[in-house]
This record gives structure tokens, sequence and C-alpha cells, in this order.
């Protein structure tokens, strides 16, 4: 039987396929098919496709999302807008949430 990894990841968003990127380039450095040191200088790209250069994707298989929370402040809805919703039917006009 293999061994069993557990790796908690937390972040205010994520790309696809992000955590399966970061945990086939760990497989890789704990296998010492690549030095520990590549991390930093791919970091310091910016730029994703530098870690394609070193580590496919990790499958899907066992990754499992345990929570998500969410900042408080961000659910709070603007000043002057209605606090409940009355469907599709009913349009809101005075309420403009921003876009991020």
């Amino acid at each position: 039987m293999g061994a069993l990894l557990q790796l908690e990841v937390e972040g205010s968003g994520f790309l696809y396929r992000q955590v399966r990127n970061m945990v086939a380039l760990l497989l890789q450095i704990g296998k010492e098919a690549i030095p520990p040191d590549i991390v930093p200088k791919i970091l310091a790209t910016r730029d994703r496709r530098e870690l394609a250069k070193y580590a496919l994707s990790a499958p899907p298989h066992g990754l499992c999302l345990v929570a998500v929370n969410y900042n408080e402040e961000h659910l709070r809805l603007p000043a002057g807008c209605p606090t409940a919703s009355f469907g599709r039917r009913h349009s809101i006009s005075k309420c403009k949430l921003p876009f991020y």
C-alpha cells in the first residue's frame, strides 16, 4: 500500500488546477526528480507556464475540498440594497453590486 499524503492549502483564491500543480511539483521534489531550489525560481517568474516545464498536474483522485471560508466583510450587502430577493421576475435596480 502506498504512503498517504495529506496537504492543507489555504488562499484567497485559486486558479484552475493550481492545487494539483502545486502537489505535482512537491511530489517531484520529494522523489528528488527536481531540486527544491526550483520553487523560488518558479515563483519569481510569476508565470504558470514555468511550472509546466517541471511538473504536470497531479491527478484529481483523492483531492477533497473540505471547507470554504468567506470574509464576512465581503458578504455584506452594499448600503441601500434590499435585504430580500423576490426571484427572477423582480428586478432590483436600486442596488449596484461592485464587480471585482
